[in-house]
């Protein structure tokens, strides 16, 4: 149904290129199990050279640590449903945002603009003062929740970002129109550059430098509060 409305191909050119669609799907997830490997592989050893001077030989060649190490970067320890709803659901929106392309192309992977890491980079500049602005209105609930996870956001999105660039070029790389190899490697690294600056971003930040307006107040001296209530 999705693909009826965002690809403008009559007939059998629609019945082919649906076809490809499943081969880049099947690729995404191809892609997304090699980036997440790599970023991996760049987190834990960032992670482990911070914090030791000395190295043991399991720790330096121990990859069976490194993807239970990300996968507990990313979820945290609590609210771990939430989290992981996030990072899916992020991985959804970076997915429907390539495929919107379809509006204004002939095919999707066609569009430039809905294949760059513009969205991406308007998120790492634009979430957290947008998670101020709503942490002011909403203190309580779901909402705040969902935004606190922004490392599953950012994972999910960022990567999913990226496979699907790297999907749409090699599918769909003999129509003319598709979006050309370079795009899609220089939006991709850029697209990772941002999911391995804010995940280190986010750890580096002090806890509470963003936080519900009720946690605020809450740490108020009683004198505060009397004074902020008169």
């Amino acid at each position: 149904m999705i693909y009826g409305v965002l690809i403008n191909l009559p007939g059998d050119a629609f019945i082919q290129y649906k076809g490809e669609i499943i081969m880049e799907f099947i690729a995404i997830l191809f892609l997304i199990l090699f980036w997440v490997f790599i970023t991996a592989m760049i987190l834990y050893y960032y992670d482990l050279l911070k914090m030791k001077d000395e190295y043991k030989k399991k720790e330096l060649i121990g990859f069976d640590q490194i993807f239970p190490a990300i996968l507990k970067k990313i979820i945290g320890e609590d609210n771990q449903v939430i989290a992981y709803g996030v990072l899916v659901g992020s991985g959804i929106l970076a997915w429907l945002t390539t495929l919107f392309g379809g509006l204004f192309n002939e095919i999707h992977s066609g569009s430039y603009f809905f294949h760059s890491s513009f969205f991406m980079i308007a998120l790492f500049f634009g979430y957290t003062p947008l998670k101020e602005i709503i942490f002011e209105k909403v203190s309580s609930g779901i909402v705040p929740e969902i935004l606190k996870k922004e490392k599953a956001f950012f994972y999910g999105f960022g990567i999913m970002l990226t496979a699907a660039n790297f999907a749409a070029w090699g599918v769909h790389s003999d129509y003319p129109e598709n979006i050309s190899f370079f795009w899609a490697l220089i939006n991709g690294l850029v697209c990772i550059i941002l999911v391995i600056v804010k995940m280190i971003q986010v750890d580096l930040r002090p806890p509470e430098e963003i936080k519900p307006e009720s946690d605020v107040s809450s740490e108020l001296s009683p004198d505060e509060n009397t004074q902020s209530d008169e």
